[in-house]
């Protein structure tokens, strides 16, 4: 657990703030890892643990929100984020789409899709207190100026979630953007919905319950994408 801050959200003590399945998403309701504390991005940028210390107390005290941007242009606001907590290393935020910006519903549908799921902070950070490191720079204090919807991630697990229930994964391709929702590639997402869904459905019709069956499914699938995400971590 990080030692510098809490579990707690920030004004929203309830979960639903953090756990948005697809009539969320559809209403506008987005959450999901917007980085990693302790961990290399593609671009050598590593945010130490307690950096956002200060930034954390700030939002929670001015009770402000986050601009949400697309793709961290400041002239494509498309919502905002208003709760945020740290679980183990990741930082998690919780937000809406304002969904009278044409922009902000052409990126509900991409990620619906599962086409666009990439979440990337942009901030400020103390140019005193910067380690430089042989493979790139690590962030001892950062301020938080925006979060943004992005394709292609440079912290690349930090991820919009969707909360999938049995209803939502009934055809093939609502498997499949189930998994690129959960972190896989396009490719393997489809490799392994061509190859399992077979399996999937005929489970799922001989089951005497359904939903159960499905949700059992679902379980293994989460817990076997929070091993290989443990392992990339450890290795």
């Amino acid at each position: 657990m990080n030692p510098h801050l809490n579990l707690t959200s920030i004004r929203h003590a309830d979960a639903i703030a953090f756990a948005v399945g697809e009539a969320d998403i559809a209403a506008g309701r987005i959450a999901g890892t917007a980085a990693h504390f302790g961990r290399q991005n593609l671009n050598g940028w590593t945010l130490a643990h307690g950096s956002l210390d200060r930034w954390m107390s700030d939002f929670q005290r001015g009770g402000r929100k986050l601009p949400m941007l697309w793709g961290h242009d400041s002239a494509e606001q498309i919502g905002s984020f208003d709760a945020a907590r740290i679980e183990g290393d990741r930082l998690i935020l919780g937000g809406r789409l304002n969904l009278g910006v044409e922009r902000a519903r052409e990126v509900r549908a991409l990620i619906l899709a599962g086409d666009t799921t990439g979440l990337s902070i942009g901030a400020d950070v103390d140019t005193n207190d910067v380690e430089r490191t042989r493979g790139g720079l690590v962030f001892r204090k950062a301020t938080l100026l925006e979060t943004s919807v992005v394709g292609m991630p440079a912290d690349t697990e930090a991820r919009i979630s969707v909360a999938a229930s049995a209803a939502s994964i009934t055809t093939r391709a609502a498997f499949e953007r189930f998994l690129k929702q959960h972190g896989f590639s396009g490719a393997s997402a489809s490799g392994i919905a061509a190859r399992g869904w077979s399996g999937v459905s005929r489970a799922t019709e001989k089951a005497d319950d359904a939903t159960q069956s499905t949700n059992r499914i679902l379980a293994r699938i989460a817990a076997a994408t929070a091993e290989i995400h443990n392992f990339r971590k450890d290795n």
